[in-house]
């Protein structure tokens, strides 16, 4: 079996090293205001996934993203939480998918004739063709 807290502790040694450098992820100290969607770090990718319960971001508005993320970013070192956060809730939620799916089911009977097939017999198959 996949030993995830092995690999959550290899992640987190990882970026630890990302301290001495001034523009890493883990070194940032401030707040965030991110303004597109494409510019969110992968880092944060799976954790909001798992969070708004959606693998589309781009359906969260870039407010609420940005609320998350401060609320629970400390500081230089926060990649740690952010990791550790996002392994407690692959362990929770259980279901990731769109947030706007209809919330009515639309049933198909299958005894009903719909369909090219069966709304059309052999005679639309065939074809006349002339000869010189």
């Amino acid at each position: 079996m996949l030993d995830t807290q092995a690999i959550l502790e290899e992640r987190i040694e990882y970026y630890k090293k990302d301290m001495e450098r001034p523009n890493s992820i883990n070194a940032f100290d401030g707040t965030f205001q991110i303004s597109d969607h494409t510019r969110i770090h992968e880092i944060f990718y799976e954790f909001l996934m798992y969070s708004f319960k959606t693998a589309r971001l781009r359906r969260v508005p870039l407010e609420e993203i940005n609320a998350l993320l401060n609320e629970v970013w400390e500081g230089p070192g926060s990649v740690e939480k952010i990791l550790r956060l996002t392994h407690e809730l692959r362990q929770t939620v259980s279901n990731i998918g769109p947030i706007d799916l209809p919330k009515k089911k639309t049933i198909i009977d299958d005894n009903e004739d719909v369909g090219p097939v069966a709304s059309y017999g052999n005679e639309s198959f065939a074809f006349e063709a002339e000869v010189d």
